[in-house]
């Protein structure tokens, strides 16, 4: 396939050539490199009329890795060839793409400075790194009606091309914890999604700020919950205003580019996540067993099971409320950290709300903390199972001696023994298996100055798995002192640390992070 009609005629400043009337309108100059937050400028010899028209923006298209056989153009190492070939400038000849043809597009709003036309994308930056083409018809006219020729004097459709520039802004990373990136089947009446970032944006979002576009073009517009709610890391409920359509992916856009606290954007150029609606699937209001409760671990965890799909929190009714999980189908675990009258709620995925219960927490011993388990290293980049590791720390205010406490992935196991080891309160320290190689493993998540013990017994010799195993940490009374619950699936990724959000909060599945 041809790549850009007039390629050899590209200029990056001024084009001569005979006019074969003062009466048409010309292209003196024009940017052919911008950054993505600025503008497309294009100067012409007159001044343009007053509707702007007949103006087509299209991106190139991605045809793989550059290679010597790439029918377009090499771009950064991409074979980018164009979607606007002799059939598209045929039909434009008159001005007007057809509909088919137009709807692949990129909508632009064209601004007039004199002898000026400036095109950007509304209320959107350009992508960056990426060659776009825009085809212009004759349908562009000047103020006395007469339309624009080509650099070759022709009356007829042509394209000419610009490239962006890398992003001024590092993009922060957003994650949909609901529904799940091409997850299929999602119900129709979807109340809300989820989106997960490892910074809050609830400061810089507003409604109408993000949307769901389908694959049809249809665009439901999405309202932020007014409080920002934690779950692994930080999260934000967006409502769902209307019904989805059947068999349709949606894809979750921002309309502008939207700036969290680092400095980082939130791109309005890239679909952030993708899901797709089943087959007139509907959300089902949950049900829920009997709580519950079991003192473990410095808290009184609360436990039962949900058939259907919610999100659920506790609050103790005086404004303190806890971070939410999501829960499909399963047992689901929360945890109150202190006594009080504590609530647990839920809301479904269909938008409907409500409290399973109400528990009284007593107050007790069991709230005294001592020594927690802060980080899991189970997908090593070296060599496995020796480079893995247990992180632990002391959350007390004592001195805690580690002689005859364990670790172990089961109930039934004793595990790896520690040794005579005086634990300072806040000092942490990294449990290995006897194989740890300090040299090769990821010298940024151990440091130089970090506290490496190292163990003979069948949990860290032998290593742990990766898709997610429970850890227990128990004290030389053998009671249970820390425990991770095996939340998160770290076997796509080797380097993945598994990260304690709270080092002294309960354990429970919103107080672990993935640290990458």
């Amino acid at each position: 396939m041809k790549f850009f009609i007039l390629l050899s005629l590209l200029f990056h400043g001024c084009i001569s050539s005979p006019k074969i009337s003062e009466q048409y309108l010309h292209i003196v100059d024009y940017e052919s490199v911008i950054s993505p937050e600025g503008f497309f400028t294009m100067v012409l010899d007159s001044p343009p009329g007053k509707t702007q028209q007949g103006i087509y923006l299209f991106e190139s298209l991605f045809s793989g890795e550059c290679n010597p056989l790439c029918p377009g153009i090499c771009h950064n190492g991409k074979c980018m060839t164009s979607i606007v070939d002799e059939n598209y400038l045929e039909d434009a000849s008159d001005g007007v793409l057809s509909k088919s043809r137009e709807s692949k597009s990129i909508s632009i709003a064209i601004t007039v400075e004199d002898n000026q036309l400036k095109l950007k994308i509304p209320d959107k930056s350009f992508k960056p790194n990426t060659i776009y083409e825009l085809l212009i018809t004759p349908g562009l006219k000047n103020i006395n009606g007469f339309p624009i020729v080509s650099p070759l004097e022709e009356k007829k459709p042509f394209v000419i091309l610009f490239e962006t520039t890398s992003s001024s802004f590092e993009a922060a990373p957003l994650k949909i914890i609901w529904p799940q990136n091409y997850q299929k089947e999602t119900p129709q009446n979807l109340g809300w999604i989820l989106v997960e970032t490892d910074e809050d944006i609830h400061s810089s979002a507003n409604a109408g700020d993000f949307y769901l576009e389908s694959s049809e073009g249809r665009i439901i517009e999405l309202v932020p919950e007014q409080k920002s709610r934690q779950c692994t890391s930080w999260c934000k409920l967006f409502w769902v205003g209307d019904f989805l359509d059947s068999k349709t992916e949606y894809a979750l856009m921002a309309r502008e580019n939207t700036f969290v606290p680092s400095g980082k954007i939130i791109p309005s150029w890239k679909p952030l996540a993708h899901f797709t609606t089943g087959d007139l699937q509907w959300s089902w209001s949950p049900e829920f067993s009997e709580i519950q409760t079991q003192a473990v671990t410095g808290c009184m965890h609360l436990n039962g099971k949900i058939s259907g799909e919610a999100l659920l929190w506790i609050d103790n009714m005086k404004g303190m409320m806890l971070p939410s999980s999501l829960f499909r189908d399963s047992i689901f675990e929360l945890a109150a950290p202190e006594s009080g009258l504590w609530r647990i709620n839920w809301l479904s995925a269909g938008g409907e709300s409500g409290i399973i219960d109400t528990v009284e927490v007593q107050s007790s011993e069991y709230f005294k903390k001592s020594v927690a388990i802060t980080g899991i290293y189970p997908n090593a980049i070296g060599p496995e199972p020796a480079n893995e590791f247990i992180i632990i720390e002391n959350v007390s205010s004592s001195i805690v001696n580690l002689e005859n406490w364990r670790i172990t992935d089961s109930l039934e196991k004793t595990g790896d023994l520690l040794p005579d080891y005086s634990l300072l309160p806040g000092d942490e320290i990294y449990i290995t298996g006897d194989g740890f190689d300090l040299e090769s493993a990821d010298g940024e998540l151990i440091g130089s100055n970090a506290t490496i013990i190292s163990v003979r017994g069948t949990l860290l010799s032998s290593g742990m798995t990766n898709t997610g195993e429970t850890v227990y940490l128990f004290n030389d009374e053998d009671q249970i002192v820390s425990r991770y619950g095996g939340w998160i699936d770290a076997s796509e990724k080797p380097g993945i640390e598994i990260q304690r959000i709270f080092p002294d909060g309960c354990d429970v599945k919103y107080n672990w992070k993935i640290l990458e």
